[in-house]
């Protein structure tokens, strides 16, 4: 999974499982992205990835390597 032949731009699922689950987490994945599909994004689940892309940015920015990057990150957005 992971190509998107309707609209611009690329997306990708990422799943791990262990080996004797990996046919239940397949089913599941696809049942996700089925349910996204036909439904739509819930606001708890925009929310929730809202909240995660701050922090994996906090993160990022932890040290002073990291910093440096999100600031040349933003000013690019200007």
């Amino acid at each position: 999974m992971g190509v998107d032949s309707i609209t611009e731009g690329s997306w990708f699922i990422r799943g791990t499982f262990d080996t004797t689950l990996l046919g239940r987490g397949e089913a599941s994945t696809r049942r996700e992205l089925s349910k996204w599909f036909e439904q739509g994004i819930t606001a708890e689940e925009l929310a929730a990835q809202k909240t995660n892309y701050v922090g994996v940015f906090k993160l990022g920015t932890a040290h002073h390597h990291g910093h440096g990057r999100g600031l040349a990150q933003g000013a690019g957005t200007r």
